[in-house]
C-alpha cells in the first residue's frame, strides 16, 4: 500500500510537470535514473536512460523553451502541443511505476490526466495580449522552474508530487472561477441588466 502511495505521488508530480515542459521532464527523469539519484525507470521505458535519448530530449527542451518565448506563436504552439504534453505526461508518470501492467495502465491514465490539467493551467494563465516580451519571458521562466523543481523534488521524495499537483489543481479552479465571473459580467452587460 505504501508503494502505491509513493507511486501515485510520482504519477501526479511527473504528469503535472510534463504538462508544462514535457521534454524537460523526460530529460530529468532519464538523467536522474541513469546516475542513480531518482527512481528507476521501469522495463517498458528503459530507453529513457540512454544518453542519446537524454540528449535528444534536452535539445527538445531547449527548443521548447525558446519557442515558448515568442508571443505571436504562443497560443498556436499551446494548441498544437496539447497531444504531445498529454502523451508525455502519461509516459513520464508510468515510467517509474514498478507495479507491472496495472501500474503501467494507471500511470499512463493518471499522468495523461495531470498532463492535460497542467496544459490547461498553462494555456489559461497566459495573457492573450502580453504587455511586453519581458512578461512572456518571465512567465516562461516560471514555468521552467515549476517543471524542473517539480520533477527533481518528486524524483527525490515521491510524496512531494502531491504538493505540485495540488498547486496545479488550485490554479485550475482559480482560473475557472475567474473565467466564469468574467463571462457572467459580460453577459450581464450584453443583456442590459
Amino acid at each position: 500500500m505504501i508503494g502505491w502511495l509513493f507511486a501515485v505521488g510520482r504519477m501526479v508530480g511527473f504528469g503535472s510537470a510534463a504538462g508544462v515542459r514535457p521534454a524537460l521532464t523526460l530529460t530529468v527523469i532519464g538523467a536522474m535514473s541513469l546516475i542513480g539519484i531518482g527512481p528507476d525507470v521501469q522495463p517498458p521505458f528503459v530507453f529513457l536512460e540512454r544518453w542519446w535519448v537524454i540528449l535528444i530530449f534536452a535539445v527538445l527542451a531547449i527548443l521548447e523553451g525558446k519557442f515558448d518565448n515568442v508571443p505571436k506563436l504562443d497560443r498556436i504552439q499551446d494548441r498544437i502541443l496539447v497531444p504531445w504534453r498529454i502523451a508525455i505526461g502519461g509516459v513520464a508518470a508510468a515510467a517509474t511505476v514498478p507495479h507491472g501492467v496495472t501500474g503501467l495502465v494507471v500511470g499512463l491514465a493518471v499522468g495523461a490526466a495531470f498532463g492535460w490539467l497542467s496544459q490547461s493551467v498553462k494555456h489559461g494563465s497566459r495573457p492573450i495580449q502580453p504587455p511586453s516580451g519581458l512578461a512572456v519571458a518571465l512567465i516562461s521562466l516560471s514555468e521552467d522552474l515549476y517543471a524542473l523543481g517539480g520533477v527533481v523534488a518528486t524524483a527525490i521524495f515521491s510524496p512531494l508530487g502531491y504538493a505540485f499537483a495540488a498547486v496545479n489543481i488550485w490554479l485550475y479552479v482559480r482560473l475557472r472561477r475567474r473565467r466564469r465571473r468574467r463571462y457572467r459580467t459580460k453577459r450581464g452587460l450584453a443583456d442590459g441588466s
